[in-house]
């Protein structure tokens, strides 16, 4: 009798060890997710920025100005934006070694939305629509009409030089 209660004991401790080890992992991958959306958000934003007066950027690949960014990180190999002329994209290059890529471009995807407040194009591309849908629902100007839903910017499958690849995380802000 003894012996079953230790054993018994010795399968509990292993089965809640894995279980605390799994959230651990999943609030980890949370917050890389986080920290990835946060990180393509601001190289978004530094595109647009160079992007917004007319005729400031040609069409193709936008080589984002990274001044003033840790010296260490360069987030040029984590994400590339381009433009049409009317359209500024980002996308994200991929996925963390040792991560499920499907996985983790849904919460990027998702963070996204978190990370912009919900107020711009931003979450997972879907190439059949050619749109990116965002797990949240957005707010966002079309003309002089605010509009709250889901965006209803259409966004080519190829911006400038960029390939949009379905199911990755991406941002989108018209310029012109």
């Amino acid at each position: 009798m003894p012996f079953m209660m230790i054993m018994l004991a010795m399968l509990a401790t292993l089965f809640l060890g894995a279980d605390g080890r799994q959230e651990r992992r999943a609030d980890e991958a949370k917050a890389a997710a986080q920290a990835t959306a946060t990180q393509m958000a601001w190289y978004h934003s530094q595109a647009v920025r160079q992007c917004s007066a007319p005729g400031s950027c040609p069409t193709g690949e936008i080589t984002v100005n990274q001044a003033g960014l840790n010296g260490t990180l360069n987030l040029a190999t984590r994400f590339q934006s381009a433009t049409n002329g009317s359209l500024v994209v980002t996308t994200w290059r991929g996925s963390p070694a040792g991560t499920d890529a499907r996985t983790m471009r849904g919460m990027v995807g998702t963070a996204l939305g978190n990370v912009t407040d919900s107020s711009l194009h931003a979450g997972v591309y879907d190439a059949a629509a050619a749109r990116i849908r965002s797990s949240v629902a957005i707010s966002y100007v079309d003309g002089s009409t605010t509009h709250v839903g889901r965006s209803t910017l259409t966004v080519p499958p190829t911006v400038g030089s960029v390939t949009l690849l379905n199911g990755v995380p991406a941002m989108a802000t018209q310029i012109n």
